[in-house]
């Protein structure tokens, strides 16, 4: 199963805009609040009235950690993954990108799109120099 083949509608539009090479996040139109991993519904104010929008693509990190077991199939351990705070505020996860130097905690980083061998588009944070 490919990155982009989720079995979750709601993440469609992400899918779709890493593809086109922009990073998407859901937001509430009632009361402003942008997140990733989508929701039905806005988890601060409860509305339905959803869209998604471009995100800067820039973001710090806060935690990185060394995977030595292999939970996706087309990486083998160790590899790095990062915590990263969006500039807009929601969290993502993402693999480090080899051939680039690995950011450290509180390193200001920018999204960069890498098309996998299945197709599937993955963004991923690289140190913003």
């Amino acid at each position: 199963m490919s990155y982009a083949s989720s079995k979750n509608p709601l993440l469609d539009p992400f899918w779709e805009g890493a593809r086109a090479h922009r990073l998407m996040l859901q937001q509430c139109h009632d009361c402003g609040n942008r997140r990733f991993p989508p929701m039905a519904a806005c988890p601060d104010c409860l509305s339905e009235n959803l869209a998604w929008s471009e995100a800067s693509g820039g973001g710090r990190v806060l935690s990185e950690i060394t995977f030595h077991q292999r939970y996706w199939p087309d990486r083998d351990p160790p590899y790095d993954v990062l915590l990263i705070e969006l500039d807009e505020g929601p969290l993502m996860m993402s693999g480090a990108v080899e051939g680039h130097a690995l950011p450290d905690v509180g390193d200001r980083v920018r999204v960069m799109f890498e098309t996998r061998g299945d197709g599937s588009v993955i963004p991923q944070f690289v140190r913003d120099e």
